[in-house]
């Protein structure tokens, strides 16, 4: 089985990976080539796409993002914000082809580090996928993170055209919710044109500041939306009160599994249920376009506030894994310093944070060298 190169400049190949994730229907958005156009403006990361097969037909691909910088290049599976990814097989391979897929993919990225002399590669797992000990056996990664996401299947939450959470005391909550965004008389629809996400993107710029949090960059949200929009693969849900626009979330999906990327509301409006409002339209929209999993993406703790919010729409822990190969000796990284790193690589990551501790870190979170 070999492992091809296709670069975005190429058109041909870049076809031929488009093809084989195109048909990939749990393939996740940030594993599509237009994800690398998304965050082009972002930069200034060269987007490569591997795929392997047996020369009649492709079963597998993986997105690869090279990262220059002069204290070492870099290699990571997905850059910047929202990321998940890692390889995407054809449905149905046995067993034997998914390992020869993974041992291919895996070798050529290893292959290709080496070429650019990286300091570290790292691939993210699918937490849809549970890959593990194929990343394992053909990466051979001295260090591993591990994160988890909470996702809720739409069809188990839209009936008949109404989104009914899980019975429980959290049901009656969110019912609560909608029922003031309703008496406020909150609506809804996509948006349109950049009046209207420039009339949202200063909610999220306000909201961030009140949470001591940065903003997104609006170019990275734009792009986003206009990029994978034009695909049927991203919208922005607005919700207004009257003319005042209160609040927006932007969603992106591929076929299966859809992503709730941010949500920002105008904190004015909080006790409107302007949230709870937000992700039940959400909700509707995915189960329009067919997509099953709605995934929140991870929160800070098991504790915080955003994680009780998506708990109570029955949503679950799924784990997913930074997997990282590093061509460096440990002390290079700790040398270095993790506020240095976060200069020269911005939007990246390199390797787990818990390597800067005075002893080895937390062995849940990352292998032992």
């Amino acid at each position: 089985m070999s492992a091809g190169q296709a670069l975005r400049t190429d058109a041909a190949t870049r076809q031929r990976y488009d093809t084989l994730y195109d048909a990939c229907p749990h393939g996740l958005v940030q594993q599509s080539s237009c994800w690398a156009d998304a965050t082009a403006p972002l930069g200034p990361d060269d987007a490569i796409f591997l795929v392997a097969g047996d020369g009649d037909q492709d079963f597998a691909g993986l997105p690869l993002y090279l990262y220059r910088h002069a204290a070492g290049n870099l290699i990571t599976s997905v850059p910047q914000a929202g990321p998940l990814g890692g390889i995407f097989c054809r449905p149905g391979l046995d067993a034997a082809t998914r390992r020869a897929a993974f041992q291919s993919l895996l070798g050529r990225a290893v292959a290709l580090s080496l070429e650019h002399d990286c300091i570290a590669l790292t691939i993210i797992s699918d937490p849809f996928q549970q890959d593990d000990e194929l990343y394992r056996e053909h990466l051979q990664p001295q260090l591993e993170f591990e994160n988890f996401t909470q996702a809720c299947m739409v069809d188990g939450l839209v009936r008949e055209g109404r989104v009914l959470p899980p019975a429980s005391d959290k049901r009656r909550n969110v019912r609560r919710h909608l029922r003031r965004a309703q008496e406020f008389g909150l609506r809804s629809w996509l948006c349109r044109d950049d009046d209207e996400f420039d009339r949202w993107y200063q909610i999220h710029c306000k909201r961030h500041r009140e949470l001591g949090a940065a903003p997104l960059r609006r170019d990275l949200l734009s792009n986003i939306l206009a990029r994978l929009g034009a695909r049927k693969s991203a919208f922005l849900v607005l919700a207004a009160a009257g003319e005042q626009i209160v609040g927006g979330c932007l969603f992106v999906h591929n076929r299966i599994v859809g992503d709730v990327f941010i949500m920002s509301m105008d904190s004015d409006f909080a006790d409107a249920g302007t949230n709870y409002f937000l992700v039940e339209q959400g909700l509707l929209e995915f189960h329009r376009r067919g997509v099953k999993i709605m995934n929140w993406q991870s929160s800070s703790s098991r504790a915080s506030g955003v994680y009780a919010f998506k708990k109570q729409w029955g949503s679950e822990e799924y784990p997913y894994r930074f997997y990282t190969r590093i061509f460096r000796d440990v002390s290079f990284f700790r040398d270095m310093g993790s506020v240095q790193m976060a200069r020269f690589y911005p939007g990246h990551y390199v390797v787990p944070f818990g390597l800067f501790d005075e002893d080895d870190g937390d062995v849940r979170l990352f292998r032992k060298l």
